[in-house]
């Protein structure tokens, strides 16, 4: 391929990704609704030429998508040597809700050489190994809230992967504010610069943990669990009551699409059955949330971490 056909591959795969990126940002935080042209890769004298390590310890966490497909992501920091003070490594593990597949593993690597941070995103396979990887450009923009957010971007000349049926490459972008992080691909055949596939685009948002209590009426008087602890991962937990005997409800929380916004969503179910009994919707990052008929009481409020 001529060197003007690579740069216009990936001038078009970074403007789909972009696009599309732009296209679902509504009233969301996404870092590329601030503008209404395609992000670019800076000079390679900018400086300073991406964001202090320390901004990327701030994505250390759990995380839920959205949508339908229920997946998690779960993102970890390697240990490191004491004389590696500039060098981060980000594992980033990626699964579905019930499936027996093994769990997707991504690095993303960050090491600071003088002013200048070199970044690098590589598959964590049992047949790939870290010598496959990725650069990346990493910069920090305002979202379309006015919040600092930080942007990553590969280029599909510079991420390349052999194929039986031909070498493809991979325009990947991040975008993350502090809640939450967006990933948007684009797979492009090398071979005629046209993309492979409609471009893909998850949306995480932070797992939240909640702290309240749960009754139940029993006759004349309350059996309560005083102690429930549920988190935004759509997983059902069973509560108890100060005896340790099981309450008969389960409770799930999630955060979920709705209406164009995401919203919070409390399911009150039937423990053995899971057949629900209740449900309630709130802002997604309400202080509060419960429900009750006169049977059953449940209210959780938001944990803040310190």
């Amino acid at each position: 391929m001529s060197s003007l056909a690579t740069i216009t591959t990936d001038a078009v795969a970074r403007k789909r990704v972009t696009s599309l990126m732009l296209a679902s940002c509504g009233a969301l935080w996404l870092v590329g609704c601030a503008t209404t042209n395609p992000p670019t890769d800076p000079p390679a004298s900018a400086a300073p030429s991406g964001p202090a390590l320390s901004t990327f310890d701030q994505w250390l966490g759990s995380y839920r998508s959205l949508d339908e497909t229920a997946l998690n992501l779960e993102i970890t920091r390697e240990p490191q040597a004491p004389a590696l003070t500039q060098t981060r490594r980000y594992v980033w593990t990626q699964w579905a809700d019930g499936s027996e597949a093994t769990p997707r593993r991504f690095v993303i690597t960050m090491d600071h050489q003088g002013e200048s941070l070199e970044s690098s995103f590589a598959p964590l396979t049992e047949q790939a190994s870290r010598a496959r990887r990725c650069p990346i450009n990493w910069q920090m923009t305002t979202g379309a809230l006015g919040q600092p957010a930080v942007l990553g971007l590969t280029t599909a000349t510079e991420c390349r992967f052999p194929q039986a049926e031909g070498e493809l490459g991979l325009v990947k972008e991040w975008s993350f504010d502090g809640k939450r992080i967006q990933v948007a691909d684009q797979l492009v055949d090398m071979t005629t610069g046209e993309p492979r596939q409609e471009p893909q685009l998850i949306e995480f948002v932070r797992v939240q943990r909640y702290t309240g209590w749960a009754a139940v009426a029993d006759g004349d008087a309350w059996r309560v669990d005083e102690g429930v602890v549920a988190l935004t991962d759509g997983q059902r937990r069973a509560t108890r009551d100060a005896a340790d005997m099981p309450l008969g409800i389960a409770i799930t929380l999630e955060r979920q699409e709705a209406t164009g916004s995401p919203s919070l969503h409390l399911v009150i179910s039937e423990a053995e059955t899971g057949e629900v009994l209740g449900q309630a919707w709130s802002a997604s990052d309400a202080d509060k949330i419960g429900w009750a008929n006169e049977h059953i009481q449940v209210e959780l409020t938001q944990q803040i971490p310190d």
